[in-house]
């Protein structure tokens, strides 16, 4: 049996007694010792390994050796005594957090016991400002998600806020695509991905502009049917056609308040046709040539006349009407033609006589002169 601590001898020791002599024989015990065998490995992925993390070695406070994993994550203790040791990661391995948290081993005789320490990856953040491209505004309700380089969604979709930013956190660090998969109400959506580049313990801040989406500019055209003798008459039940080269566009139909209206049309020139006039009313083969506007949203007005079908319907001022009988040229000059009677006779004698010496005065003097 060794001593508590010690190695039992695994050989016997030859020795030689001489007479009347005290022989003395020496024999040494190894200390019984322990190993202890680090393995590093990524927090998230423990199939990956990490190199060249540092760790000191400590027992009851003094310092007993320093180790450094290799390309295999592994490194090995000298050998120990039996005991509890305590181990300070003093370097971690290229992109991951050094670890805070001291870690207790337990040497035990003629083992190797394993330690598995985990790193977690340096981490780093995103932020996005999403602004109006011309103004310079923040825009609310943009939707993003993020892309690694293996083009898997990283997280959550994300909503920009009042204040025109969404962050992504704890990303790890590298090269990642943003995708923006909705756009703020009134703009266009990236057609194209943001390439960003997340750096550790770092806030990287990537400002994106959208532009509005231009209101398409269109026209209206609207009829109003009329009686063409009396224009406050409305009239229902026209049919028109619009048609652009010669194609239909739409067909619209006058209501009881005598009006219609176009959908929205493109900038161009167009032509209004008649195909059905209102009951009692003639066809109109007139066609109206009008013209949207490509330089702003207009509304044409268009006033339309319609004559009633001949002998049909009531009376309009200026239609079936009868001139009065008037006396054609030269009438009235006979001497029949009697005077309208005014309620009492009049003589005219004094009167004549008075023409008839006006009359001899004139032919005297004439006389005289000649």
């Amino acid at each position: 049996k060794a001593p508590e601590g010690y190695k039992a001898l695994e050989v016997t020791v030859e020795v030689n007694i001489v007479a009347n002599e005290v022989v003395k024989q020496e024999v040494t015990n190894e200390k019984v010792t322990g190993q202890f065998e680090i393995v590093k490995v990524d927090a998230n992925d423990k199939a990956k390994v990490l190199s060249d993390a540092e760790f000191e070695v400590y027992k009851d406070g003094k310092k007993v050796e320093t180790l450094r994993t290799d390309k295999t994550g592994k490194v090995i203790s000298q050998k120990l005594e039996p005991g509890k040791y305590t181990l300070k990661e003093t370097k971690a391995p290229q992109g991951y957090k050094l670890l805070k948290e001291e870690i207790e081993v337990v040497v035990e005789a003629n083992k190797v016991v394993q330690v598995q320490v985990e790193n977690a990856k340096e981490l780093g953040s995103l932020q996005v400002i999403k602004k109006d491209a011309e103004s310079g505004k923040v825009l609310a309700g943009a939707e993003f998600i993020l892309k690694n380089e293996s083009g898997q969604v990283v997280g959550e979709m994300k909503t920009t806020d009042k204040d025109g930013v969404v962050k992504f956190e704890n990303v790890v660090p590298g090269k990642y695509t943003l995708e923006e998969t909705k756009a703020p109400e009134g703009y266009k959506a990236l057609e194209v991905t943001v390439e960003v580049n997340i750096v550790a313990n770092e806030l990287v801040k990537q400002e994106v502009l959208n532009e509005k989406v231009k209101e398409k500019i269109t026209g209206q055209v609207e009829i109003t049917k009329v009686d063409a003798n009396d224009t406050n008459k409305i009239l229902a039940g026209a049919v028109f056609e619009i048609l652009k080269d010669g194609t239909k566009i739409d067909k619209l139909t006058t209501d009881k308040n005598g009006k219609a209206i176009s959908k929205k049309l493109e900038p161009g020139d167009y032509i209004l046709k008649e195909v059905q006039a209102p009951e009692g009313y003639t066809l109109s083969n007139k066609e109206v040539k009008f013209t949207i506007s490509n330089q702003k949203i207009e509304v044409i007005k268009l006033q339309i006349t319609n004559q009633k079908e001949p002998g049909g319907g009531t009376e309009t001022p200026g239609e079936g009407t009868e001139k009065p009988n008037l006396p054609e040229k030269g009438e009235g000059s006979s001497n029949n033609q009697q005077l309208p009677a005014t309620g009492h006779d009049m003589n005219y004698l004094p009167f004549v006589g008075f023409v008839l010496v006006l009359l001899g005065i004139r032919l005297r003097f004439m006389t005289k002169n000649s």
